[in-house]
């Protein structure tokens, strides 16, 4: 139960890092003025190490962007 509530709690850590960069929730359409890019999918899943053991997260990916998104939680 532990790991699947961490497994949970990085994996919406990771989607509002992708929220936080592109300055927008998920469905939400911005101006071309303030676009920086969109989602496209998940990497494939990576192991994270964590004190309840290893866990595969699905690291969201981004593209079309001038700056490219990089995971401060999984690198």
């Amino acid at each position: 139960m532990a790991r699947n509530a961490a497994q949970k709690m990085i994996q919406a850590a990771l989607e509002t890092e992708v929220t936080e960069f592109l300055q927008r929730l998920r469905y939400e359409k911005s101006s071309e003025a303030e676009f920086h890019g969109y989602r496209n999918g998940h990497h494939s899943p990576r192991t994270v190490s964590t004190a309840v053991g290893g866990l595969k997260v699905k690291v969201p990916r981004v593209s079309d962007n001038a700056e490219a998104f990089v995971s401060k939680i999984v690198k």
